[in-house]
């Protein structure tokens, strides 16, 4: 530290360009050096940062480049930004006024770092932003278009990870994306082709943003849906995951459109796309899971509105359940089946009942709602809240009919279907309390761990990086709802999709019970009391329970919405 105070913050003053940049480039090796007052803090690194910053109106380029280069590691290594954050137009400008000036990977990897870490103070900059990263993407295509070297693929991903970021912190102001969509429409029309194959989840990222943000989904960007089609027929399979964001994205905020337009016609490329995943992709059924979500997503968002393809959607989820092996793709199948039954339960019911699938399905069904793993401590099937909540809606959409429009075998398993029900219920309330509780232990871990750090001194580098890796395991732990404690679970490769909502987050399952369950009661009595009466005392204890649950449920959900 006397070293860099003594022999190095005097070089910024130089006389000699050369020693400047050396002065920048030295101070760079030791930017992570634990100072007296701790790594990335004190006046030592204050003043080594400030003279990085001032070197960056060098009238020397070479010393502006370097300066460009070491600042990278400062603002990594800061312990807080607030002096950057003070003179952040100044800053911008000064890069601007370089990326315009030379073509250099480095300026690009230092703005996707200041971008990274400041965040929401970039917000007021973003159009100027997204029009430099813009243009410096261009400029490394078209030098790895020539040949040049491998740097600018690396500096043309750093340019769309910041735009990323970029976008990310403006999520609060949706009126800026159209202005930032017009710039970089070109970019993400352009890769998503062959020609984007090296940076085709950078690019998705990117359209994600302008397909969930935006006011609405301008018809420009509407003209990526094709492509992305297109792109996954042909060579793009293996971001099946990365393109069911924005594919959500489409389904859900521009549902009007997606079902009126013929021409493309977007319902239909769904089951043309999940023909090809389940059937003609030869891959692990891991790869091809955003198939059946895909289906789920469009049926739950377009209650009323797909009639005509519902049969497609359905053959399509029961032959492809007939040869599943894993116990995810089979419950996400089923789901695809119970979505379906939410959406129209008479349409569905008499569509399983022309293709001979109805007994088959059913008895699948209920059979792996009450499966359990080998040690019998947890559910087989059906582990998620998610999952549990599907089936409820798509099981109790049944008691919307009239019990003469059910088929006799699920008049006479109406016991056996509410025993199912509950179940579901019961497991579901269960996850529910335990989400919460951890949700609670991890919140006051935090706080615990704000606390230490505020009366300790750090660690030793190695003992922090331990102290990093343990709790990342612990998180790991806690956000995992495989107990790992059983074999035949291996093949349970998810877990809850927080990216995703769906119109059927708005449905309490124990409310939607009780209300079709209560109107049964009311317009067909005998229909219930028929039931009641080939019910165990357990299974009406039980009913009970969900019933009062669902009550206490709609007063939290009127208290929510007061909120």
């Amino acid at each position: 530290e006397n070293m860099l105070k003594m022999y190095i913050v005097p070089e910024f003053q130089s006389q000699f360009g050369f020693l400047r940049a050396k002065a920048c480039w030295v101070s760079q090796q030791f930017a992570d050096l634990k100072f007296t007052d701790g790594k990335g803090d004190g006046p030592t690194f204050r003043m080594l940062f400030e003279c990085i910053v001032r070197a960056l109106q060098d009238p020397e380029l070479p010393v502006r480049v370097d300066a460009v280069v070491a600042l990278r590691t400062f603002v990594d290594e800061a312990s807080t930004l607030d002096f950057l954050k003070e003179i952040l137009p100044h800053l911008l400008d000064e890069l601007f006024k370089l990326m315009d000036e030379v073509d250099n990977e480095d300026l690009v990897f230092t703005l996707e770092t200041i971008v990274e870490n400041l965040g929401e103070e970039i917000a007021p900059y973003a159009l100027g932003l997204c029009t430099s990263l813009s243009n410096a993407f261009w400029k490394c295509i078209q030098s790895e278009d020539e040949g040049e070297d491998e740097i600018g693929a690396m500096a043309a991903v750093g340019c769309l990870r910041a735009i990323a970021t970029i976008l990310e912190s403006v999520n609060a102001l949706p009126h800026l994306y159209p202005a930032m969509e017009e710039i970089l429409f070109p970019i993400m029309s352009k890769l998503i082709s062959t020609e984007g194959q090296d940076v085709l989840e950078e690019v998705l990222d990117i359209v994600s943003y302008f397909t969930y943000f935006t006011p609405e989904i301008s018809p420009r960007m509407w003209e990526l849906w094709p492509q992305m089609i297109v792109a996954m027929n042909d060579w793009a399979m293996d971001y099946f995951e990365n393109m069911l964001i924005p594919m959500d994205n489409y389904v859900s905020r521009g549902t009007e459109r997606f079902l009126t337009c013929k021409d493309p016609d977007y319902v239909g490329s769904v089951a043309a796309l999940v023909h090809k995943a389940f059937f003609e992709y030869e891959a692990d059924e891991s790869e091809i899971v955003p198939a059946p979500k895909l289906l789920c997503a469009v049926i739950q968002n377009c209650k009323g509105g797909i009639d005509d393809y519902l049969e497609q959607y359905l053959l399509l989820s029961l032959r492809k359940l007939q040869g599943a092996e894993s116990v995810t793709m089979k419950d996400l199948l089923v789901e695809v089946v119970a979505s379906a039954l939410f959406y129209n339960p008479a349409l569905t019911l008499q569509l399983l009942q022309k293709h001979d699938a109805l007994h088959q399905f059913f008895d699948l069904w209920f059979h792996n709602i009450f499966a359990t793993n080998k040690k019998g401590t947890n559910s087989r099937h059906f582990r998620r809240e998610y999952d549990k909540h599907v089936c409820v809606l798509g099981l109790a959409s049944l008691y919307t009919l009239p019990s003469s429009a059910l088929p006799a075998e699920l008049q006479a398993g109406e016991p056996r279907l509410i025993s199912g029900i509950l179940k579901l219920l019961l497991d579901l309330k269960g996850l529910r309390e335990k989400r919460i509780q951890e949700e609670a232990e991890s919140s006051e871990e935090e706080e615990s761990d704000d606390e230490a750090e505020d009366n300790e001194d750090l660690e030793e580098e190695d003992d922090e990086e331990d102290e990093y890796l343990a709790k990342l395991a612990k998180k790991a732990h806690g956000f995992s709802w495989v107990d790992g404690d059983d074999d035949e679970d291996e093949d349970l490769f998810y877990v809850d999709d927080d990216e995703f909502s769906t119109p059927l987050d708005k449905v309490d399952p124990f409310v939607f019970f009780s209300d079709v369950l209560g109107a049964c009661k009311t317009q067909e009595p005998s229909r219930f009391q028929a039931l009641a009466s080939h019910l165990e005392p357990q299974t009406l204890q039980l009913l009970d329970g969900a019933l009062q649950h669902a009550e206490v449920r709609r007063q939290e959900i009127a208290k929510e919405v007061k909120k």
